[in-house]
Parts: structure tokens; C-alpha cells; sequence
């Protein structure tokens, strides 16, 4: 019927109304170019006709509304509806992780770096099966096999392992082609989604936007969610454009005060009782795990003392079943330390098991104070991401009386005036990187460790030899003899991986070098900070290279001021 009145309207004549289209499936409107399917619809100068018209296009319309995905202009207006609720024109957070997550570019390029790890991942998944194997075959050679014939295949053992560890380091190390592939795809997204934030925060006066999904930003109120704009900005505005006038901004409402409160959640964990009986927990359940992995270690050293002191004549296979013995128990011992303590093995398993409940449980009490005090801006001061606050601005005793099980008075403390708020950033990095202090410092720690780097080639070089001399020995030497070379070989291997943990592991030399010259200067850093902070007294001050904050003026901008007072 609809369609048979737009036909039935075709008349000569100009009008206000000329040259409309409508496409009756879509609810769209279109220019009189536009050839059929579509229909021209011009006025009639009968006065009944024009009444049919515009009643249609009333009742068109009105479906529009319904549909808001069907038309771009009504979904930014009623996305911009929402920006009526913000609460200032100060202070404003995104969800960066629900962007991400919905938004559509992000979701392909996502899945474009999925399927490309999955391949890599399955390349060092054969790699480890190839190695496997040639252990396998190794521990279940005959006693006819001659030694050199174990010798080759355990030195092809030793070659597949250090391809396996190259390629690791290639691919998922520092600086490895799975970061540069993850740029490549993700950096000019993550730069558009900055550019939008950044364009929103200038176009409504925003003083600063923070990141809610960093872990900093622990509480506020959801009238200060921009998430949902960003989005739909993001959506609109697929091109590199300056589409963002496609929205209608308009005033934001004016509120005079802002309420901020800290947290330190350091000190939250440490009065918890349920977070002190987990970590009890853990510690005793990983007690346990040391234990285990001790008793294996004894095993393998008790087997290596009885291959060294065997006997001349002894048989070669008995010597070879001691040798096989060794091997599958160092694997054991290699493949439980794995298991227990490698990223995703059963200590983050246990820890996340055991702690779950008891972070849900710290998470409501946050979420409890700070909507019944109704915060604007709740934050964690042990994210790095506070430099300075008030301390008349902490919240944590509070939220640990909550988290007991005591009552609560709620304060109205927190509000200030956003007249007289006084806040400030620091580029943390770019001190670290002009600090000339610090520059010398690190020049030290670069010499300290290439003077390592040498130490360990030099060992490595002392190895390879052992492992030509022993490939290379005649039929003629003892087996004694090639036993000792033997052992010297694991001897030196053993102190060889014991070396470069005691430098690179946890807690090694280069982390305690490191600490031992690097501290006294973040101190100075943090003090500087400090003292400007009291003396031109700010209410807070935070670092802009934590990822919490994504947008702030640069009048707010202390890091020249810092480095002045630093390098003076």
C-alpha cells in the first residue's frame, strides 16, 4: 500500500520536498539520481496527495527511530544523547580493553595474528616432538650400538635443542618477529583509537581521560564512561578522517566539585585475613613442590658420582643402562620443574585457584566505597601510575574494614573544588631517558654486561671443544677414559647453566647490579617529584607512561620542570 501511493504521487512541479527517494526496504533517503530499484517522488499540487506524502513520511520516520542501525545520523544522536549524562568537563574514562574487544578492525586484526601464531606454534610443537623422539630412540638403543653411534645422536640431541631454543627466542623473545608482527597490525589501530580519544578530549574540553582496564582507575562514577562514544566514533569514522563533526557535541554539565580518592593495595593484601590465609596456602603448597624437586636433584647428583667412580670393570652395558638412568632422570627433573614453575604451569594455576576469590572479594568492597561515596576518580597508588597525592585523599582503611567484616563510616572527605584542583603529569620515560645521572649509570650496567656476555661465549667455546674431542676419540682409548671426558663434559655443562642463571635468572647478578645502581636514582626521581608536588601544592600527580592515562592537556605537563630540578 505504502508503495503504491509513492508511485501514484508523480507530478511535475518544484518543491522543498522535490527530488526525495526513498528506498521503502531500508528506511533510507537518497537523491533523485539514483535509479530504480528506487522510486521518485515529487509533490502533486493536489492538496489530498500532499497529505498522503507527508503522512508517510511521518510514519517512515518514526520507524527510523525504532531502527537505529539502519540510520548513521540517528545512531550518533542517540549516542550523543548519552554524553548529556557526563557528569564535568574535567575527567573521563574508557574501557581500551572493551574497545578492543568490539571493535570490528581490532576483532580481524586480532584473528590475523592468532592464525599467524598458531602456525609458529605448531612449528616448535614439531620440533619439540622431533626432539623427543630422538631421546626416546636414544634411551632405548641396543647395547650393540656402538658409543660413537649414542655420541652422534646425543650431539644431534644437543643441535635440535639449541634450534629449539633459537627459534623460541626468535619468535616470542624480546624484540622477536611475534612483536614485530603484533605492531604491524595493531600499532596503526591503537594510534587511531588515540587520535579519537584525543580529538573527543580537545572537542569537549576534557582535562584528562584515563584507561579503566589498566588496574588504576579502581572505582567511578559510570556517568564518567566515554567508552560507548569512542566506539561509535571508531564505527562512524572508518576512513583516516576528521569524521568526528559528524557529532553533535554539545555543553557538557557544569558540576563544581569532583570527588577523588587512592588506594593502596599493598597495604590492602597485607591486612586482608582471607588474603593472608591464601598466601599461606601457597606458600606451603609450593614448600612442597621445592621438596620434590630437591629429593630429584639428589637422585641425579647420587648418579653422577656412581658413573665417575664405576669401575674398570664394569661392562658396557651396565654403563650404558647408568647413563640411560642419568638422562631420564635429569629429563624428569626438568620436565617437573617445568610443569611446576614455567608461565601457565601449576604455581599460577594454584595462585590464581587459591587468590580468585579472595581478589572478587577485595574488588566488591572497592566497588561497595566507591559507589555509596559516590567517587569520580578512585585510584590504586601502587600501580606506578600515582606519583604524588594528598594523603587526605586515601581510602584504604576503609575499604580493609569492609573487607573484614567491620563497619564502615562513610566520609565525605575526597571532594575538591574543580576551580581550584590542581593536577599534573609527569613523562616518566623521557626523565628516565634525559636524566644524565641515569645515562651514566646505565652506560656502566651495558659494560658490566658485555664483560658477561664474554665470560659465557668463552664457556660455551670450552664445551663445543669437549664435544669435538669426545665426537673425534678413537676406538683405541678406554672406556674409562671416555667416561671421564664424559662427565667432564656434564660437569662443565652444569656449571655452564649455573653461571648464567646466577647472572640472568631471577635475582642474578645483573638484577641486583642493576638495583644496586639504578635505586638511589629513582629515590632522587620520586623525591623531586615530590617536593615540587608539596611545594606548589597539587592535589595529584601521575606518570603518563603507564597506560592509564590516554589523554591530558599539556598545560599539565611537569615532566621540564622535574628534569630542570634533576640535571642542575
Amino acid at each position: 500500500m505504502v508503495e503504491q501511493c509513492f508511485r501514484k504521487a508523480e507530478v511535475e512541479g518544484s518543491t522543498p520536498f522535490s527530488g526525495i527517494l526513498l528506498n521503502i526496504n531500508s528506511f533510507h533517503f537518497y537523491n533523485t539520481y539514483l535509479t530504480k530499484p528506487y522510486v521518485q517522488v515529487k509533490l502533486q499540487k493536489n492538496r489530498e496527495e500532499l497529505m498522503k506524502l507527508l503522512f508517510i513520511l511521518i510514519f517512515v520516520l518514526r520507524l527510523a527511530t525504532l531502527y537505529p542501525d539502519q540510520i548513521g545520523q540517528s545512531e550518533l544522536e542517540d549516542i550523543n544523547a548519552k554524553y548529556f549524562e557526563l557528569k564535568n568537563d574535567f575527567f573521563a574514562y574508557v574501557n581500551l580493553d572493551k574497545i578492543l574487544t568490539e571493535y570490528e578492525e581490532a576483532i580481524k586484526a586480532k584473528e590475523q595474528l592468532e592464525k599467524w601464531n598458531n602456525v609458529r606454534i605448531t612449528e616448535a610443537n614439531n620440533l619439540e616432538n622431533e626432539i623427543q623422539a630422538l631421546q626416546d630412540e636414544i634411551q632405548n638403543t641396543s647395547a650393540m650400538v656402538s658409543e660413537e653411534k649414542i655420541i652422534e645422536k646425543l650431539g644431534f640431541v644437543q643441535q635440535k635443542l639449541q634450534e629449539y631454543y633459537q627459534y623460541k627466542d626468535k619468535i616470542w623473545g624480546q624484540n622477536g618477529e611475534y612483536e614485530k608482527k603484533e605492531s604491524e597490525l595493531m600499532q596503526s589501530l591503537y594510534n587511531k583509537i588515540h587520535f579519537i580519544i584525543k580529538s573527543f578530549s580537545e572537542e569537549t574540553k576534557l582535562k584528562i581521560v584515563m584507561d579503566e582496564s589498566t588496574g588504576t582507575l579502581l572505582g567511578s562514577n559510570s556517568e564518567n564512561d566515554i567508552t560507548d562514544l569512542i566506539l561509535a566514533r571508531l564505527k562512524i569514522n572508518n576512513e583516516e578522517t576528521n569524521g568526528i563533526k559528524n557529532f553533535n557535541i554539545k555543553p557538557n554539565k557544569k558540576v563544581s566539585n569532583i570527588k577523588f580518592g587512592y588506594i593502596n593495595s599493598d597495604k590492602v593484601y597485607a591486612e586482608c585475613k582471607d588474603a593472608k590465609d591464601a598466601k599461606d596456602k601457597l606458600v606451603k603448597w609450593n614448600k612442597e613442590m621445592e621438596t620434590k624437586a630437591l629429593t630429584m636433584e639428589k637422585e641425579i647428583q647420587t648418579l653422577e658420582d656412581e658413573i665417575k667412580n664405576m669401575s674398570v670393570m664394569a661392562s658396557k652395558e651396565i654403563k650404558d643402562d647408568k647413563i640411560s638412568v642419568y638422562q631420564k632422570k635429569c629429563d624428569e627433573y626438568y620436565q617437573f620443574k617445568k610443569k611446576v614453575w614455567s608461565k601457565n604451569g601449576d604455581f599460577y594455576k594454584i595462585d590464581y585457584e587459591i587468590m580468585k576469590p579472595v581478589i572478587d572479594k577485595i574488588n566488591e568492597s572497592i566497588k561497595y566505597i566507591s559507589n555509596e561515596a559516590k567517587y569520580d576518580i578512585l585510584l590504586d597508588a601502587n600501580t606506578g601510575t600515582i606519583l604524588y597525592t594528598k594523603p587526605d585523599y586515601e581510602v584504604t582503611d576503609a575499604i580493609i574494614k569492609k573487607i573484614n567484616g567491620s563497619d564502615v563510616t562513610i566520609k565525605d572527605d575526597g571532594n575538591i573544588s574543580l576551580k581550584n584542583l590542581k593536577f599534573g603529569y609527569v613523562n616518566l620515560e623521557r626523565v628516565h631517558t634525559e636524566y644524565i645521572e641515569e645515562i651514566k649509570v646505565k652506560e656502566q650496567i651495558v659494560k658490566w654486561n658485555k664483560e658477561m656476555e664474554v665470560k659465557v661465549a668463552t664457556m660455551e667455546k670450552e664445551l663445543n671443544a669437549i664435544d669435538d674431542e669426545i665426537k673425534n676419540m678413537s676406538v683405541m682409548i678406554s672406556d674409562e677414559k671416555k667416561n671421564e671426558k664424559k662427565a667432564d663434559k656434564q660437569k662443565k655443562l652444569q656449571e655452564f647453566y649455573l653461571f648464567k642463571d646466577k647472572l640472568w635468572g631471577q635475582n642474578g647478578d645483573y638484577y641486583k647490579k642493576n638495583n644496586e645502581l639504578m635505586q638511589p636514582l629513582t629515590d632522587k626521581i620520586i623525591q623531586v617529584i615530590k617536593q615540587i608536588s608539596e611545594k606548589e601544592k597539587y592535589d595529584f600527580v601521575c606518570d603518563s607512561n603507564t597506560g592509564t592515562i590516554l589523554y591530558s592537556e599539556p598545560q599539565f605537563d611537569l615532566t621540564d620542570k622535574i628534569l630542570k630540578e634533576l640535571n642542575k
